[in-house]
């Protein structure tokens, strides 16, 4: 089968909508590249109608000459998609505590001193490249390292995706940690990696949040503000009066709207982590914990 490549380009502030329109329309899996997304298809009878909705879609971002905004597409045979896949996706270090490897790569690179964290990016979100997934990452540590010992402590992996985050609190010896997702694909292919790392502590689900029952001492969750904002409910409900809220996928600008709402609502921002323009932030239920 031969493979469509859409390369999206449009303004910062457009980039994080369109993102969110892709989600919508069944896409788990997109890779962000500076100003432009990629996004891959099967070549079959369905790409002629989604070609024409990517194409209204993009078209209302186009306002030139102040903001200009394209798509391009490509086509690649199995054997090229296969070779551009792993050319650009790399092992490489994350944060302070761990070294990502392709599954492709296990047994041909050393993770040094670091956890290693193996991965098969499939099609989901999740691949540890992106900057948003990165900072809940390091959020992780610094909650690891704030508490005495996270072998006592519950986890929520919310929009889990690969997995990367749940497998990352499995590596800091969290005591149980569930991953929740909607979408079946990323559900199977979070299993895979978990299975590949041998971690017995995570457990998997695609119920909504409103389904799941107990409370957590770490709620985590990479995904964009609208669903955020819908969630916030449910994160007060699952969230232990002394736990810990790292919220990632945000843009810088749009803090904040975040703070101010999650404030209205009963919760304390505690720290905030940027890089380039994405932003993750920590929160505690009003008189809840530090981190």
């Amino acid at each position: 089968m031969s493979w469509r490549e859409v390369t999206i380009r449009a303004p910062l502030d457009a980039i994080e909508q369109i993102q969110f329109n892709l989600f919508e329309m069944g896409v788990t899996g997109v890779w962000e590249e500076q100003d432009s997304l990629k996004v891959y298809f099967p070549d079959d009878s369905e790409w002629p109608k989604l070609e024409l909705v990517l194409r209204v879609m993009i078209e209302k971002w186009h306002k030139p000459p102040d903001q200009s905004a394209s798509i391009e597409v490509a086509i690649l045979d199995d054997i090229s998609w296969a070779t551009k896949y792993q050319q650009d996706y790399r092992a490489t270090r994350l944060g302070s505590y761990f070294f990502l490897i392709p599954l492709w790569d296990r047994g041909k690179i050393s993770s040094h001193d670091r956890f290693a964290i193996y991965l098969e990016p499939g099609q989901a979100f999740g691949t540890g490249l992106h900057a948003s997934t990165q900072l809940a990452l390091r959020m992780i540590e610094r909650w690891a390292s704030s508490i005495q010992n996270a072998g006592d402590k519950t986890a929520i992996d919310v929009g889990t995706g690969t997995g990367i985050l749940a497998i990352a609190l499995d590596r800091l010896n969290a005591k149980t940690i569930l991953g929740i997702d909607n979408d079946p694909v990323a559900v199977e292919v979070a299993q895979k990696n978990i299975e590949e790392n041998d971690c017995a502590r995570i457990q998997l689900s695609t119920e909504e949040l409103k389904s799941i029952e107990g409370q957590f001492d770490l709620v985590v969750s990479n995904i964009l503000l609208e669903t955020h904002l819908a969630l916030m409910g449910e994160y007060d409900r699952i969230l232990k009066r002394d736990g810990i809220l790292i919220l990632s996928g945000l843009l810088v600008n749009q803090l904040r709207e975040t703070e101010d709402a999650f404030r209205r609502n009963g919760f304390k921002p505690l720290m905030r982590m940027m890089s380039q323009e994405w932003l993750s932030i920590s929160l505690s239920k009003d008189r809840g914990g530090n981190l």
